[in-house]
């Protein structure tokens, strides 16, 4: 009788070590479902996986809100972190934030302005995906909340040389599966003019966003490249200033 065995990735969400951080005062965006219009985008970045989450939200959001956020966009989908590390925004001070997380398992951190290296990640991924998204609103930039979940799939299905693959390979052992290859052909039962219209402007709109991310990481890049400096050397003996700041 044979049995099945699922294959588990190598790097994956299991970590549950993610970090949080608000993009804020965004050009409003109106859903017309809410109330009000969404200005600021909390992006969840798994430090493993890379995987990450764009949510879109207000900077008024309350604790209560920002916790349900949490539950129903991470929680709901990979299980308990075991550490979550954010800035020192009012609502990650909070005794609710705080309480809340550790009363289900899970260690909240706060980034230090001495320690910014425990945040880092999550500040590159906030400047790619402004960048990004800056390059495919409309003219106002008032609809960027629209294409959140497709720059979420894109980035998540996108090479990470800091990790060798992309942030679905990592986390699922694949990656995620887009549209057919070109020349690839489907046989399909029905002729629907609507339907292919349809299938073929998703295709449009993701190869948009592929290079539009792209673009995206090599400006990043470029840019950290620039302000990056060498790392000074130095050999047994020598005599160095060290500041106890």
């Amino acid at each position: 009788m044979s049995t099945f065995v699922r294959r588990k990735s190598d790097v994956s969400l299991v970590s549950r070590i993610i970090t949080m951080d608000l993009i804020v005062k965004l050009p409003p965006s109106k859903d017309e479902a809410k109330i009000r219009p969404y200005d600021s985008i909390l992006v969840v970045v798994d430090r493993r996986s890379k995987m990450s989450h764009f949510i879109p939200t207000n900077e008024a959001v309350t604790t209560e809100e920002l916790a349900h956020l949490v539950f129903d966009n991470v929680v709901c989908k990979h299980g308990v972190p075991r550490t979550i590390i954010t800035d020192r925004g009012a609502q990650f001070k909070s005794r609710l934030w705080q309480t809340l997380f550790t009363l289900i398992g899970c260690k909240p951190y706060m980034s230090t302005a001495y320690h910014p290296e425990t945040d880092g990640q999550t500040e590159r991924t906030n400047q790619t995906l402004e960048t990004y998204l800056r390059c495919f609103t409309s003219f106002d930039q008032d609809d960027w909340f629209k294409w959140l979940p497709q720059a979420e799939f894109a980035y998540n299905n996108s090479y990470h040389e800091s990790i060798g693959m992309s942030p679905f390979m990592a986390n699922t052992g694949q990656d995620a599966r887009s549209f057919m290859l070109e020349g690839e052909q489907i046989a399909v039962k029905y002729d629907v003019p609507v339907a292919n219209k349809i299938k073929d402007r998703m295709k449009v709109i993701a190869n948009h966003l592929q290079h539009h991310l792209t673009q995206a990481q090599e400006w990043y890049k470029k840019n950290a490249d620039r302000h990056r400096t060498t790392e000074v050397e130095f050999k047994v003996g020598e005599e160095v200033l060290v500041s106890t700041k």
